[in-house]
């Protein structure tokens, strides 16, 4: 019997993943001006390391996988 609760967590913990992928330059640049708040660095000026984009890239293939394991549990729940 397949879990329908389990296949939309799973979907959607996997298109999270997928848009990190996508956009992480973009996701580590928010990050980055979140962190400016506060201090004398202008938030339009920041622009995330190469470090923290390569991280924010790992860190969505590994939801992706993690949705994906929710996912084929789900179906064979």
């Amino acid at each position: 019997m397949v879990a329908p609760t389990g296949v939309a967590l799973g979907l959607a913990i996997a298109a999270v993943g997928v848009l990190d992928l996508r956009h992480a330059h973009g996701v580590a640049r928010f990050e980055e001006r979140l962190d400016a708040i506060g201090s004398a660095t202008d938030a339009s000026t920041v622009e995330p390391a190469a470090w923290k984009v390569q991280l924010t890239k790992l860190l969505g293939g590994v939801t992706v996988a993690f949705g994906v394991i929710v996912l084929v549990l789900a179906l064979l729940d």
